[in-house]
């Protein structure tokens, strides 16, 4: 039985990847350089001090990993602050009812925790979450388990209890290697990846059912 049901946060439940690549741009831009968006499947899953890496190592962007990360994220939030509802179609219903089960709910970003609980507030479904964390919070990001195995911790239920919803290759990885059930749902930058892993792969959140919860 399903005691708990983590979500990853961009690509999953919220339609935020065109906003990344814009912010990416622009942390280039802001350095002289050009960014066409290849190879932005290297990107989706990782942690921030890896997706700064690629930039630093790729584009020569001429900025220490922390300073790096400093400027991306603060591109990021001036992005968030003029979005409307980002959430994926289905997404504010299945928490709604998967809530309703008496089943926890969590997320579990790559994201920062400052840039990720802001968003999260903005589109109003923060307190339905048990609990909200970003892999700053653990030694390994994904594909590692950590941040999967913490989650479960925090919630106080095992990792064969737990149902993770992810877009990506490392997250789908990251979440078996937890020992949880997995299941995919692969986005226009993600649907490239490998998705083998996974229990189940789905185009959308509208098609899951109440057997998925069983």
């Amino acid at each position: 039985m399903i005691k708990a049901v983590i979500f990853d946060w961009d690509g999953v439940l919220v339609d935020t990847e065109g906003c990344w690549v814009t912010a990416d741009k622009r942390m280039l831009a802001e350095h002289g350089i050009g960014y066409d968006g290849g190879n932005r499947h290297l990107l989706t899953g990782r942690s921030q001090k890896e997706g700064v890496q690629f930039f630093i190592e790729k584009y020569g962007l001429p900025l220490d990993v922390e300073k790096a990360i400093r400027l991306r994220l603060a591109k990021l939030r001036e992005i968030y602050a003029a979005v409307g509802n980002v959430l994926m179609p289905g997404a504010l219903e299945l928490i709604k009812n998967v809530k309703t089960k008496g089943v926890k709910l969590a997320i579990a970003s790559g994201s920062s925790k400052e840039i990720l609980e802001f968003l999260v507030r903005k589109q109003g479904i923060y307190d339905y979450f048990d609990y909200v964390v970003s892999t700053d919070a653990v030694k390994n990001g994904k594909p590692a388990p950590d941040v999967y195995l913490f989650v479960a911790k925090k919630l106080g239920v095992l990792p064969a209890h737990c149902m993770v919803l992810e877009d990506s290759e490392s997250g789908v990885r990251s979440a078996k290697a937890a020992g949880m059930y997995c299941i995919a749902v692969p986005n226009s930058y993600t649907k490239s990846q490998n998705f083998l892993k996974a229990d189940k792969i789905i185009s959308s959140l509208k098609e899951l059912s109440s057997e998925d919860f069983k």
